[in-house]
Protein backbone atom coordinates (compact mmCIF):
# COMPACT_ATOMS: atom_id res chain seq x y z
CA UNK A 1 0.00 0.00 0.00
CA UNK A 2 0.78 3.01 -1.05
CA UNK A 3 2.55 5.78 1.55
CA UNK A 4 2.87 8.41 -0.60
CA UNK A 5 -1.02 9.53 -1.28
CA UNK A 6 -1.75 11.83 -4.30
CA UNK A 7 -5.07 13.57 -3.99
CA UNK A 8 -6.46 16.48 -5.53
CA UNK A 9 -9.15 19.19 -5.11
CA UNK A 10 -10.04 21.63 -8.66
CA UNK A 11 -6.31 22.76 -9.32
CA UNK A 12 -4.63 21.78 -5.89
CA UNK A 13 -2.66 18.60 -5.50
CA UNK A 14 -2.15 17.46 -1.89
CA UNK A 15 0.61 15.14 -1.16
CA UNK A 16 -0.06 13.25 2.25
CA UNK A 17 3.35 11.06 4.18
CA UNK A 18 1.25 8.29 5.35
CA UNK A 19 3.23 6.40 7.57
CA UNK A 20 1.06 7.01 11.13
CA UNK A 21 1.86 3.98 13.36
CA UNK A 22 5.66 5.32 12.86
CA UNK A 23 5.13 9.31 12.80
CA UNK A 24 5.26 9.50 9.23
CA UNK A 25 8.83 8.57 9.13
CA UNK A 26 10.47 8.49 5.87
CA UNK A 27 11.44 5.29 4.29
CA UNK A 28 13.48 4.79 1.00
CA UNK A 29 10.51 3.11 -0.77
CA UNK A 30 8.56 6.59 -0.12
CA UNK A 31 10.99 8.76 -1.34
CA UNK A 32 10.83 6.39 -4.58
CA UNK A 33 7.22 7.15 -4.02
CA UNK A 34 7.24 10.75 -3.61
CA UNK A 35 9.49 11.03 -7.15
CA UNK A 36 6.46 8.82 -8.53
CA UNK A 37 3.62 11.13 -7.49
CA UNK A 38 5.61 14.33 -8.63
CA UNK A 39 6.26 13.32 -12.04
CA UNK A 40 2.59 13.19 -12.32
CA UNK A 41 1.66 16.27 -10.86
CA UNK A 42 4.47 17.84 -13.14
CA UNK A 43 2.38 15.58 -16.15
CA UNK A 44 -0.72 17.76 -15.72
CA UNK A 45 -1.15 20.77 -16.37
CA UNK A 46 -4.90 21.18 -14.75
CA UNK A 47 -3.28 21.16 -11.46
CA UNK A 48 -1.31 24.65 -10.77
CA UNK A 49 -0.09 24.22 -6.48
CA UNK A 50 0.81 21.49 -4.16
CA UNK A 51 0.17 20.72 -0.76
CA UNK A 52 2.65 18.54 1.24
CA UNK A 53 1.78 17.37 4.82
CA UNK A 54 2.00 14.42 6.85
CA UNK A 55 -1.76 12.06 7.81
CA UNK A 56 -3.07 12.75 10.97
CA UNK A 57 -1.76 15.41 13.49
CA UNK A 58 1.16 14.15 15.47
CA UNK A 59 3.67 14.59 12.54
CA UNK A 60 4.32 16.33 8.88
CA UNK A 61 7.17 13.70 9.18
CA UNK A 62 9.44 12.47 12.04
CA UNK A 63 12.75 11.89 10.25
CA UNK A 64 13.90 8.47 8.52
CA UNK A 65 12.63 5.43 10.12
CA UNK A 66 14.82 4.35 12.34
CA UNK A 67 13.74 0.98 12.53
CA UNK A 68 15.27 0.49 9.18
CA UNK A 69 18.58 1.73 10.09
CA UNK A 70 19.74 -2.05 10.24
CA UNK A 71 19.06 -2.47 7.24
CA UNK A 72 20.22 1.33 5.06
CA UNK A 73 22.95 1.58 7.03
CA UNK A 74 24.40 -1.51 6.77
CA UNK A 75 26.89 -1.47 4.71
CA UNK A 76 28.97 1.64 2.87
CA UNK A 77 27.38 0.94 -0.22
CA UNK A 78 23.61 0.30 1.60
CA UNK A 79 24.59 3.93 2.98
CA UNK A 80 25.62 5.35 -0.02
CA UNK A 81 22.48 3.60 -1.92
CA UNK A 82 20.23 5.46 0.89
CA UNK A 83 21.64 8.48 0.18
CA UNK A 84 21.30 8.88 -3.54
CA UNK A 85 17.60 7.86 -3.27
CA UNK A 86 17.07 10.55 -0.64
CA UNK A 87 19.17 13.12 -2.41
CA UNK A 88 17.26 12.41 -5.67
CA UNK A 89 13.63 13.06 -3.65
CA UNK A 90 14.45 16.01 -1.80
CA UNK A 91 15.97 17.66 -5.40
CA UNK A 92 12.95 15.99 -7.19
CA UNK A 93 10.80 18.05 -4.76
CA UNK A 94 12.67 20.99 -4.41
CA UNK A 95 12.52 21.52 -8.24
CA UNK A 96 8.66 20.84 -9.27
CA UNK A 97 7.83 23.74 -11.48
CA UNK A 98 4.39 24.17 -9.59
CA UNK A 99 4.80 25.50 -6.26
CA UNK A 100 5.15 23.79 -2.91
CA UNK A 101 3.41 24.80 0.34
CA UNK A 102 4.29 22.35 3.22
CA UNK A 103 1.75 22.39 5.98
CA UNK A 104 3.53 20.71 9.26
CA UNK A 105 2.02 19.85 11.79
CA UNK A 106 3.42 18.03 14.87
CA UNK A 107 7.00 16.59 15.03
CA UNK A 108 8.93 17.93 11.76
CA UNK A 109 12.28 16.47 12.59
CA UNK A 110 16.04 15.02 10.45
CA UNK A 111 14.74 14.20 6.87
CA UNK A 112 11.21 15.24 7.64
CA UNK A 113 12.72 18.90 8.54
CA UNK A 114 14.73 18.76 5.42
CA UNK A 115 11.72 17.64 2.91
CA UNK A 116 9.88 20.62 4.61
CA UNK A 117 13.26 22.54 3.29
CA UNK A 118 12.43 21.32 -0.42
CA UNK A 119 9.23 23.13 -0.43
CA UNK A 120 8.49 26.70 -0.96
CA UNK A 121 6.98 27.86 1.58
CA UNK A 122 6.20 26.11 5.18
CA UNK A 123 2.67 26.63 6.95
CA UNK A 124 3.12 25.48 10.78
CA UNK A 125 0.64 24.83 13.08
CA UNK A 126 1.35 26.13 16.79
CA UNK A 127 2.22 23.12 18.11
CA UNK A 128 4.86 22.29 15.55
CA UNK A 129 7.90 21.12 16.85
CA UNK A 130 11.45 21.09 14.98
CA UNK A 131 14.73 19.98 15.08
CA UNK A 132 17.41 17.44 13.92
CA UNK A 133 18.54 15.18 15.93
CA UNK A 134 21.95 13.77 13.63
CA UNK A 135 24.35 14.51 16.44
CA UNK A 136 22.36 12.63 18.62
CA UNK A 137 22.12 9.65 15.98
CA UNK A 138 26.15 9.63 15.17
CA UNK A 139 24.47 10.85 11.67
CA UNK A 140 25.66 13.42 8.76
CA UNK A 141 23.49 15.44 7.54
CA UNK A 142 23.78 15.98 4.04
CA UNK A 143 24.72 19.48 2.47
CA UNK A 144 21.71 19.59 0.43
CA UNK A 145 19.82 20.20 3.94
CA UNK A 146 22.36 22.16 5.21
CA UNK A 147 22.63 24.34 1.91
CA UNK A 148 18.68 24.82 2.34
CA UNK A 149 18.62 25.50 5.94
CA UNK A 150 21.26 28.11 5.42
CA UNK A 151 19.60 30.02 3.14
CA UNK A 152 16.93 30.37 5.16
CA UNK A 153 18.17 31.17 8.84
CA UNK A 154 22.04 31.85 8.16
CA UNK A 155 25.23 29.18 9.27
CA UNK A 156 24.77 30.35 12.90
CA UNK A 157 21.64 29.64 13.35
CA UNK A 158 22.13 26.37 11.21
CA UNK A 159 25.03 25.19 13.15
CA UNK A 160 23.02 26.07 16.65
CA UNK A 161 20.09 23.67 15.75
CA UNK A 162 23.13 20.92 13.57
CA UNK A 163 25.40 20.87 16.45
CA UNK A 164 23.22 21.04 19.62
CA UNK A 165 20.05 18.59 18.46
CA UNK A 166 17.93 20.63 20.26
CA UNK A 167 13.84 20.69 19.67
CA UNK A 168 12.44 23.84 19.18
CA UNK A 169 8.69 25.39 18.80
CA UNK A 170 7.04 26.77 16.24
CA UNK A 171 7.24 30.55 16.93
CA UNK A 172 11.13 30.10 17.39
CA UNK A 173 11.02 28.37 13.70
CA UNK A 174 9.09 31.56 12.60
CA UNK A 175 11.48 33.96 14.35
CA UNK A 176 14.34 32.68 12.27
CA UNK A 177 12.52 32.46 9.35
CA UNK A 178 12.75 29.41 9.32
CA UNK A 179 8.85 28.78 8.70
CA UNK A 180 6.54 31.57 6.80
CA UNK A 181 3.42 31.71 8.55
CA UNK A 182 2.25 30.42 11.99
CA UNK A 183 -1.52 29.49 12.72
CA UNK A 184 -3.54 27.43 15.28
CA UNK A 185 -3.93 23.92 14.66
CA UNK A 186 -7.90 24.20 14.04
CA UNK A 187 -7.16 26.89 11.40
CA UNK A 188 -4.15 25.29 9.24
CA UNK A 189 -5.96 23.10 7.07
CA UNK A 190 -8.35 26.30 5.96
CA UNK A 191 -5.68 28.68 5.56
CA UNK A 192 -3.43 26.65 3.85
CA UNK A 193 -5.70 25.16 1.18
CA UNK A 194 -7.15 28.89 0.80
CA UNK A 195 -3.77 29.70 -0.09
CA UNK A 196 -2.44 27.54 -2.38
CA UNK A 197 -6.11 28.48 -4.23
CA UNK A 198 -5.48 31.55 -4.83
CA UNK A 199 -1.79 30.50 -5.98
CA UNK A 200 -3.61 28.26 -8.64
CA UNK A 201 -5.84 31.35 -9.77
CA UNK A 202 -2.65 33.48 -10.96
CA UNK A 203 -1.16 32.89 -14.12
CA UNK A 204 0.71 29.36 -14.04
CA UNK A 205 3.72 31.04 -16.37
CA UNK A 206 4.18 33.72 -14.37
CA UNK A 207 4.51 31.52 -11.27
CA UNK A 208 6.34 29.18 -12.21
CA UNK A 209 8.85 31.51 -13.72
CA UNK A 210 8.87 33.23 -10.13
CA UNK A 211 10.14 30.51 -9.09
CA UNK A 212 12.98 29.81 -11.54
CA UNK A 213 13.65 33.32 -11.18
CA UNK A 214 14.11 33.05 -7.64
CA UNK A 215 16.40 30.20 -7.86
CA UNK A 216 18.00 31.37 -10.60
CA UNK A 217 18.72 35.10 -8.38
CA UNK A 218 20.93 32.92 -5.71
CA UNK A 219 23.53 31.70 -7.69
CA UNK A 220 26.37 34.18 -8.43
CA UNK A 221 25.54 35.98 -11.84
CA UNK A 222 28.28 34.01 -14.23
CA UNK A 223 26.23 30.50 -13.49
CA UNK A 224 23.08 32.16 -13.66
CA UNK A 225 20.78 30.53 -16.75
CA UNK A 226 20.54 33.80 -18.98
CA UNK A 227 19.21 31.54 -21.81
CA UNK A 228 16.43 29.72 -19.79
CA UNK A 229 15.52 33.66 -18.02
CA UNK A 230 15.32 35.12 -21.84
CA UNK A 231 12.97 31.91 -22.91
CA UNK A 232 10.98 32.18 -19.51
CA UNK A 233 10.18 36.25 -20.33
CA UNK A 234 9.41 35.22 -24.38
CA UNK A 235 7.20 32.59 -23.62
CA UNK A 236 5.24 35.06 -21.58
CA UNK A 237 5.25 37.77 -24.14
CA UNK A 238 3.72 35.66 -26.27
CA UNK A 239 1.06 34.34 -24.13
CA UNK A 240 -2.28 34.18 -24.33
CA UNK A 241 -2.50 34.54 -20.38
CA UNK A 242 -0.60 37.88 -20.72
CA UNK A 243 -3.45 39.23 -22.92
CA UNK A 244 -6.13 37.69 -20.44
CA UNK A 245 -4.49 39.71 -17.71
CA UNK A 246 -4.22 43.12 -19.37
CA UNK A 247 -7.95 42.67 -20.66
CA UNK A 248 -9.34 41.71 -16.79
CA UNK A 249 -7.56 44.03 -15.60
CA UNK A 250 -9.57 47.23 -17.86
CA UNK A 251 -12.60 45.11 -17.28
CA UNK A 252 -12.50 45.85 -13.73
CA UNK A 253 -13.28 41.15 -13.68
CA UNK A 254 -11.48 38.28 -12.21
CA UNK A 255 -8.96 36.76 -15.23
CA UNK A 256 -9.26 33.00 -16.37
CA UNK A 257 -5.68 31.90 -16.73
CA UNK A 258 -4.84 28.69 -19.34
CA UNK A 259 -1.69 28.55 -18.72
CA UNK A 260 -0.73 29.45 -22.49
Amino acid sequence: MAKIELTTRGAVARLTISHPERLNALTPEMLDELCEALDRIEGEPALRAVILTGAGEKAFASGGDISRFSDTQASPERIREGSARRDRAFRRLGTCPKPVVAMIRGYCMGGGLALALQADLRFASEDAVFGIPAARLGIVYGVGGVERLMQLVGPSRAKDILFSARRFGAAEAFRIGLVDRVLPAAELEEAVTAYCETLAENAPISVEASKVMVTQALLPEASRDHALMTELHRRSAESGDLVEGRTAFMEKRKPMFRGA
